[in-house]
């Protein structure tokens, strides 16, 4: 009998002074991406942010890489970018580049062009990984010198295991003949189109030639404690109106084990000479230009929607824009 009750005494025992330890939360990671405002209209400046954090103490992933894609209203892609959430350190990455510049029609690398003069980018690539074969879109954006982006190149292989892609060169035909300054390439390593959950491979590349007269107007661009932001001009215009989506996507490597998280945003692009923003240009944003009519900011009646040629000043060259635009819808 007392043998028998040894037993229930060591366990009353180890309850009441050494109780249960709680589970461990679930530990998740999380992907955020936002624009700074809903809606644009052309020539406004759009700036990307977001943050790769863990989750339930958002702490933050600050050796990332975000790959972001924005897509238009027409459904065509519009930008591609990789962008860092904080200093990444160096890794080895299953697919990387091996190089990458801007050249002439020969392949030899070329930093400064004239005005109409062909502008051809030179890329190659590899697949480290020795055991599986990996898809490759290779995108490339082109800026020009006040971060109006130009146009977008995309290239899809398939790469066998521990294989290289042999060096491609592309005319950047897409550079308006009236482009000068500094032109910035952005190319991304990306396992699909981030709209169909493709992430970037390696971080992006990035190089500067000069057409013609030189200038330099950088987009702004950040990375720090798990976040990052970048930003783009819009042209004044050449693409739909509508919403645009944001695609934000990574496969974020720690402790053994690949963390695949996807975060999307949209924003609208609307109508020169909507001034009211209700989708379609006609006598209540004439209205509005009227009553704002010769003024400029500081003036009481000043109204910053019916500077529609972003000059500062609310004029007869704004009614122009309005009149062109008239009866249209966006």
């Amino acid at each position: 009998m007392f043998t028998r009750v040894i037993p229930v005494l060591l366990i009353v025992v180890l309850v009441l002074f050494f109780p249960v330890r709680p589970s461990l939360a679930v530990v998740t990671l999380t992907l955020t991406v936002t624009t700074n405002k809903p809606t644009y209209r052309f020539a406004d400046t759009v700036y990307v942010s977001g943050g790769l954090f863990w989750l339930p103490n958002y702490f933050p992933a600050t050796d990332g890489i975000v790959g972001v894609e924005v897509k238009e209203s027409s459904g065509q892609p519009f930008i591609f970018r990789t962008v860092p959430t904080g200093p990444v350190s160096s890794q080895n990455w299953l697919v990387n580049f091996t190089e990458f510049y801007p050249c002439d029609w020969r392949g030899i690398p070329k930093y400064s062009f004239q005005a109409r003069e062909a502008v051809y980018v030179h890329a190659a690539w590899r697949n480290f990984d020795t055991i599986l074969a990996h898809t490759v879109e290779y995108a490339v954006n082109i800026y020009d010198a006040n971060s109006i982006p130009l146009g977008i190149f995309l290239f899809s292989i398939i790469l066998a295991p521990n294989s290289a892609e042999s060096p491609i060169e592309f005319m950047a035909s897409m550079i308006p003949a009236s482009t000068v300054g500094n032109v910035t390439l952005y190319a991304s390593l990306f396992s699909d189109l981030p709209e169909n959950g493709g992430y970037p491979y390696c971080p992006e590349l990035n190089a500067t030639f000069t057409i013609a007269t030189p200038t330099n107007n950088p987009p702004f661009e950040s990375s720090s404690g798990g976040t990052y932001n970048f930003s783009f001009k819009l042209p004044t215009g050449g693409i739909p109106v509508g919403n645009y989506t944001v695609y934000a996507n990574t496969n974020y490597y720690a402790i053994g084990t690949y963390y695949y998280v996807a975060s999307n945003a949209t924003f609208a692009i609307i109508l020169q000479g909507d001034i009211n923003g209700d989708g379609v240009v006609d006598i209540y944003d004439a209205i509005q230009m009227a009553k704002a009519f010769n003024t400029a900011p500081g003036n009481p009646k000043w109204n910053p929607n019916a500077d529609l040629n972003h000059d500062g000043f609310v004029d007869i060259y704004d009614a122009i824009i309005l009149a062109n635009n008239f009866g249209k819808g966006g």
